[in-house]
């Protein structure tokens, strides 16, 4: 059977129960408002076998003396009695205290009348009757009336509904008697009967799935086929075979009591089993919900609790100390306590469904008064069709014809007439509700004019999420759907995030959009690439999408995706896609009509999804444009800020002629130079070269460049130190993510001592004509300095002879700074004489790339300079930019090209 035959079917049989249920309702109504109006109280009850009226009980003490059990009630104040019902009318006039005679039969001969006193009825016994007869099943009727006319087709309204119609049969079941009834109306209330004994797993099985299925159906999923095996096996066929017995056979009725009283222990066990497993299932849902949910669940669980503890607790003390005979008094009070505490559980839904809107009662009034009366209205009609069926078989010559047939051949003809009425409900559902829905609810719509009124709509969105705002809109004036939530894929992670969600959604709101997604890499969204159509999700299927889920317990994307179909619950999920890729998903709810969505809604929810993802990659390239234009925006900013961080010229001494220049890849980048003024004699030169490119690295330049100009003043030469206290202070802040390389040398114009440490960067090239001894004389940094190596005109880093120069590569020092907490570094000393040159650079000059990705290479830099040693500092600098830059030619820049140059003057 398809999905929607099966909602059809379930509808029909629902409709059906509660048209039965009404009339056996008020059946007990006109029966109960018969047995208050007494005036007085006989002293004794009465059953009924067919014809016969039994005594069964005799409470008053005269009563007791003068009658027994089993005597049959002939008349009393000589009104013949032939049914149970005629006793009310007689004692509706006999005074408290008044003597009143009864004749009986017993044994096979009536005996002379009897004289007894009638006794008065006591206030709390005229409250507690009437409780029991009108209040209790009227609060239970009604609310599962409702419940079940708002929602038919959702599984938690529907089992919450037929719970509490199942609670007025189920009391009846438990010690049926049909005497007195019309032969029709005894095969309604049998069939009431045998349906409400299903309310024990009824209400175990709500509770597992109320508000969401509890963690232990997730663990054992199978256990809600098999929770009804245990009543099938112990309550049903003895309270089945106890109604039957009292419907067909009444005579065998005591008999099978006595002698199956196991049974009926057993049973009473099983059921109060159910009852207090669903609400612990209740109680560890609520333990488990979220905040929003437990403020729902909140006045449900006090009220489900406070309405079932005094009824255990009263059985509990039944059982343990046989109350009703210890102390029949405190039974009493433990009775009437729990009579009107029952109430509470179908009061505390009520509460809840119009508060807290657990069922979504104003999804249901935006349905519209005049819908909500035409298709109820004709569940309405429904049920008096069946009254009808039934009252015109069953009276007149009608019933003549089939008691012809048999003692009780009308209840069985009153079984298969319902049976027939089903049927041709069912497949009266299946035509006239699909009418009714498209004439009176869902309005025609024009697809063509709708699709094109959106893409009018989405050309003058901007941004993605505007887009889906008009297709939110859109789809909910076309279809008005229960919810409509729309995910995007998230460029960053590759998960679709949601981004709108309608305000009709039963269990989340538009605040909660942003906690909403469905993993990438999840089974949903690999499902919805590979389907180019509409993808029902049938939640209540077994071999529906969350039973594949199921199977991926496991997985976090699975969770992920379970968390997010249980706030939304959808009925549809629609791919917007592009030729080659999944952009994003649709999810959309139950239509508010609770039909089925029909072939002409799912195209246009298809061509929908399509304009969709169009309209969203345009809105992305938009904004993606708008970003682009803020990001350059934002880089000529930084570009500037970092321009202003270099010295805008060098400092100017006597024996220096000082050169700089820094040209960023990106507009701003991570290459960093400084020239440091110590005092009027002494000069510190600094080139770096910090990991990475764009704003982040210029960041973390910053924070070098602040670090050293804070210390350099104050090292008095001691570079370790100074470098030291760089490389830890640059690992605590990034926590070793990131790193820069690093020289720093310091120059004293009076000694001509240049002093250096180079932190893992490009060795710097201190360049001289060949002849002049490199490193003349004692090297002043070497004194009371740990670690410092003086070096001499031959050291070991050796020295290279380019033509009539030698070039020596400053290597002393260490590791870069800010990859390790704790490094060694060592400084060393050199002697620098007149028309020495020091060319510091980063990797953008050397590994600059033509079109053949053919680098420029440290051997030209150093031919480069070897062959300028007549040029001045700025010209050097100027002629090594221009080459490296004819070198690339129309290629860019790859990497930041930064390049310091210092000459001793002649």
């Amino acid at each position: 059977m398809s999905i929607n035959a099966r909602k059809r079917v379930q509808l029909g049989l629902g409709a059906i129960f509660f048209a039965l249920l009404i009339v056996y309702g008020g059946q007990r109504l006109f029966r109960s408002v018969s047995v208050l109006q007494m005036k007085s109280d006989p002293g004794f009850t009465l059953y009924q076998v067919r014809n016969h009226v039994l005594v069964s009980d005799t409470p008053s003490q005269d009563a007791e003396l003068a009658l027994r059990p089993l005597d049959e009630v002939i008349a009393i104040e000589g009104q013949p009695v032939t049914s149970v019902y005629d006793v009310p009318r007689v004692f509706d006039r006999i005074e408290p205290d008044s003597l009143f005679t009864v004749s009986v039969r017993r044994a096979g001969r009536v005996i002379q009348p009897i004289t007894l006193v009638s006794r008065p009825i006591p206030m709390v016994n005229w409250v507690i009757s009437g409780a029991a007869r009108l209040l209790v099943p009227a609060v239970f009727l009604v609310t599962g009336l409702v419940v079940f006319l708002l929602k038919p087709y959702d599984k938690q309204a529907l089992l919450l509904a037929l719970m509490f119609g199942m609670f007025i049969g189920a009391i009846m079941a438990i010690g049926p008697s049909f005497g007195g009834e019309p032969s029709w109306l005894v095969g309604v209330m049998l069939t009431i009967n045998l349906s409400s004994l299903f309310l024990w797993p009824v209400f175990f099985h709500f509770f597992l799935i109320f508000p969401e299925p509890s963690p232990l159906l997730r663990r054992a999923p199978a256990l809600e086929k098999w929770l009804y095996v245990p009543h099938l096996i112990s309550i049903f066929p003895y309270f089945a075979t106890l109604n039957l017995l009292a419907g067909f056979a009444p005579e065998k009725l005591f008999v099978f009591r006595n002698q199956f009283q196991v049974l009926a222990s057993l049973s009473i066990v099983v059921a109060t089993t159910y009852i207090a497993a669903g609400l612990l299932s209740l109680w560890f849902n609520y333990r488990e919900a979220t905040l929003v949910s437990r403020r729902k669940m909140r006045v449900v669980v006090a009220g489900s609790i406070a309405g079932f503890l005094p009824m255990f607790i009263e059985i509990a003390l039944a059982i343990a100390f046989n109350l009703q005979r210890r102390d029949p008094l405190l039974a009493q009070w433990l009775g009437i306590i729990a009579l009107f505490s029952f109430p509470l559980f179908p009061l505390s839904f009520a509460y809840a469904i119009v508060r807290h809107q657990v069922i979504p009662v104003h999804l249901i009034l935006r349905r519209g008064v005049r819908y909500l009366l035409v298709a109820r209205g004709f569940i309405i009609i429904q049920a008096i069709f069946v009254f009808g069926v039934l009252s015109f078989l069953l009276t007149g010559k009608r019933l003549q014809i089939i008691d012809s047939f048999g003692a009780r051949a009308d209840i069985v003809v009153t079984m298969a007439a319902t049976t027939m009425a089903i049927a041709l409900l069912t497949f009266l559902n299946q035509r006239v509700m699909p009418i009714i829905d498209r004439r009176f609810f869902r309005e025609a719509y024009d697809a063509q004019q709708l699709l094109a009124d959106l893409g009018m709509a989405v050309r003058r969105a901007t941004t993605a999420r505007q887009v889906a705002d008009c297709a939110v809109e859109k789809i909910q004036q076309a279809l008005h759907v229960a919810s409509v939530a729309i995910f995007l894929r998230h460029d960053a992670t590759g998960d679709y995030r949601c981004v709108v969600v309608s305000r009709f959604t039963e269990n989340t709101d538009g605040s909660d959009a942003s906690r909403l997604e469905l993993p990438g890499e999840g089974y949903l969204c690999r499902r919805l690439r590979q389907s180019s159509s509409t993808s029902l999700i049938e939640l209540e299927r077994p071999r529906s999408w969350l039973s594949s889920l199921d199977a991926q317990s496991g997985s976090i994307n699975a969770e992920i995706e379970r968390s997010t179909l249980s706030m939304l619950k959808p009925a549809l999920l629609v791919p917007v896609a592009t030729k080659d890729e999944l952009i994003g998903v649709v999810a959309v709810g139950k239509r508010m009509g609770d039909l089925p969505y029909s072939r002409e809604d799912r195209q246009l929810l298809s061509a929908i999804s399509w304009q969709l993802g169009f309209a969203v990659q345009n809105a992305q390239l938009i904004e993606d444009a708008a970003e682009q234009e803020k990001l350059q925006h934002e880089l000529q900013i930084a570009a500037n800020v970092q321009r202003r961080l270099f010295p805008e010229s060098p400092p100017v001494f006597d024996r220096l002629d000082l050169a700089g220049v820094c040209l960023p890849a990106q507009g701003v980048g991570g290459d960093y130079y400084d020239f440091i003024v110590l005092d009027e004699r002494k000069v510190g030169i600094a080139v770096a070269d910090v990991a990475g490119k764009g704003i982040s690295a210029a960041l973390l330049m910053s924070t070098v460049q602040a670090s050293l100009r804070i210390q350099a003043p104050s090292v008095n030469g001691n570079l370790i130190e100074l470098v030291s206290s760089m490389n830890r202070l640059l690992h605590s802040s990034t926590d070793g993510s990131s790193y820069a390389t690093f020289f720093y040398a310091q120059f004293d114009e009076q000694t001509g001592t240049l002093t250096y440490v180079n932190a893992g960067h490009n060795p710097p090239m201190l360049v001289r004509a060949r002849g002049s001894a490199m490193g003349r004389g004692a090297a002043h940094a070497g004194s009371g300095l740990g670690g410092v190596a003086v070096e001499m005109s031959k050291g070991a880093s050796g020295p290279l002879e380019v033509g009539d120069t030698v070039i020596r590569r400053l290597t002393a020092g260490g590791p870069m700074i800010g990859a390790f907490d704790n490094c060694e570094y060592e400084q060393q000393s050199l002697q620098l004489n007149e028309g020495d040159i020091l060319v510091a650079y980063t990797d953008g000059v050397t590994e600059a790339l033509t079109h053949l990705d053919e680098e420029f290479g440290e051997e030209r830099l150093r031919k480069l300079v070897a062959s300028s040693l007549s040029l001045s500092a700025s010209e050097l600098m100027s002629r090594i930019t221009e080459t490296v830059h004819d070198w690339c030619g129309d290629r860019p820049l790859q990497d930041d090209l930064t390049l310091v140059v210092m000459k001793v003057r002649q």
